[in-house]
C-alpha cells in the first residue's frame, strides 16, 4: 500500500461534542482524552472514524465550482463536476487518465475501526451516523489539528493544493466535461427516441379509434336517415 493507505491515523473528537466511548482495540472505554482510531457517542447514534480516499493515488480533494468552470471556459450556468483532486503522481493524471491505483484495503486498521464504531452504534441505538476526518480540504478535524499519524505527525492541509485535472490549461476538466456532456446527450437522445416510439404507437392507436368512431357515426347516420325516411 502507498499514500494514505500506508499510514494509520489517530484522531480526537471535536471539542465539546461528547460524551464519547473510545475504541481502545474494541473495549469501548469512556473517553479519557487519548487519540484513537474511532469513537462512538454515548448519548446519540454517532460513530466517528477516519475515511480514507476511495483510491490510493488520491492525496486531497476539494470542491471549487468557479475554478472548474473557469478551467473549462463555460458560463456559470453550465453543469460541471466541481471536484478537484491532488494525486500522488501528477504525471499519471495527464488528459482524462485518472491515476487511481486500487480500491480501499478492507483490512486497513482505520477501515476496520470505523466499521466497528458503526456496528457499536447500531448495537446501542439500532442506527448510526458516520462522521469524522477525511482528506477533503476544510475538514474540521484536520483544520483543528486533531488528526495525526500513528507515529505522531499532525496532518495538515497542503499550502498550495494542485489538482491534476487543472494541469495543461485545465485539459482534464475539459475532457471530463465533454465526456459527461456526451453521456447526458446520449441519455437524452435515448429517452427521446423511446418517447417518440411510444407517441407513434399512441398516435397509431388514436388513428384506429378515429376510424372506428367514424365508421360507427356513419352507421348511426344511415340508421337515422332510414328512420326519418320511414316515418309517416
Amino acid at each position: 500500500m502507498t499514500g494514505h493507505y500506508a499510514e494509520t491515523y489517530l484522531f480526537r473528537p471535536l471539542e465539546g461534542s461528547g460524551p464519547w466511548l473510545r475504541y481502545a482495540d474494541g473495549l469501548w472505554l469512556p473517553d479519557d482524552g487519548e487519540f484513537d482510531l474511532a469513537f462512538v457517542n454515548a448519548d446519540q447514534p454517532i460513530a466517528l472514524g477516519v475515511s480514507l480516499p476511495s483510491y490510493e493515488g488520491v492525496e486531497w480533494s476539494w470542491r471549487d465550482l468557479s475554478a472548474t468552470r473557469a478551467a473549462i471556459g463555460v458560463d456559470e450556468d453550465a453543469r460541471v463536476d466541481a471536484w478537484h483532486t491532488q494525486v500522488r503522481d501528477p504525471a499519471e493524471g495527464a488528459g482524462n487518465h485518472v491515476p487511481f491505483h486500487g480500491h480501499i484495503e478492507q483490512s486497513h486498521p482505520n477501515v476496520q475501526a470505523f466499521r466497528a464504531a458503526m456496528d457499536k452504534s447500531c448495537e446501542m441505538y439500532h442506527c448510526a451516523s458516520g462522521l469524522g476526518p477525511h482528506f477533503v480540504l476544510g475538514n474540521p478535524w484536520i483544520t483543528a489539528g486533531l488528526v495525526r499519524t500513528f507515529a505522531g505527525e499532525t496532518i495538515r492541509e497542503p499550502e498550495a493544493p494542485a489538482c491534476f485535472l487543472c494541469a495543461n490549461d485545465g485539459l482534464g476538466h475539459k475532457l471530463r466535461y465533454l465526456k459527461d456532456e456526451r453521456e447526458r446527450l446520449e441519455s437524452n437522445l435515448t429517452y427521446s427516441r423511446e418517447r417518440a416510439g411510444k407517441l407513434e404507437l399512441d398516435l397509431a392507436g388514436e388513428r384506429e379509434e378515429v376510424e372506428r368512431l367514424t365508421e360507427r357515426l356513419s352507421a348511426f347516420d344511415s340508421l337515422l336517415q332510414m328512420e326519418v325516411t320511414s316515418a309517416p
